[in-house]
């Protein structure tokens, strides 16, 4: 297993302060996209993350998509070591945003098809995301925040 940043996938980008540019929350399926070189998702995903780097530290996940990526990860690779390497690698590239007890009562009482999601865009919402980066757009259509696909992202003037 190789982890998202290679000198590939860097290649051409220009670093920033970060103080002009959108902040942006990734969704954990884009991470797990990433770490898990899920096809046909795994390239604009990681070219997606690869752009976020120069967005530091504007760019976040979701407290609580630590969890779920601990969770799915120690499912999916057989050694903790390697759950472990592969958090260690997603905290250098990632700010965490706090899930507040206002986010959880927020997503409930939307009553949302995807819970998680509309956890992710209460989170956003309240810390002032400019976008969204998720394969799922589909989930965010009824939430207050901006989802955009890694593909979008890539298309985005900064």
């Amino acid at each position: 297993m190789h982890f998202i940043m290679t000198s590939r996938t860097i290649d051409n980008l220009e670093l920033h302060d970060g103080t002009d540019l959108p902040s942006v929350l990734f969704d954990t399926n884009v991470v797990l996209d990433v770490i898990l070189e899920r096809k046909p998702y795994a390239i604009d995903s990681a070219k997606a993350v690869a752009r976020m780097f120069c967005l530091h530290p504007r760019a976040f996940i979701s407290a609580s998509a630590v969890t779920d990526l601990h969770f799915i990860l120690s499912k999916h690779l057989k050694e903790q070591s390697l759950v472990y390497d592969a958090l260690d690698n997603v905290f250098k590239l990632f700010a965490i945003a706090d899930v507040s007890a206002i986010n959880i009562y927020n997503a409930h009482a939307a009553r949302p098809k995807d819970f998680e999601d509309a956890v992710v865009g209460s989170i956003a919402a309240s810390n002032g995301f400019d976008y969204v980066v998720t394969r799922n757009t589909k989930d965010f259509e009824e939430l207050p925040v901006a989802a955009i696909t890694p593909t979008e992202f890539l298309k985005i003037e900064l």
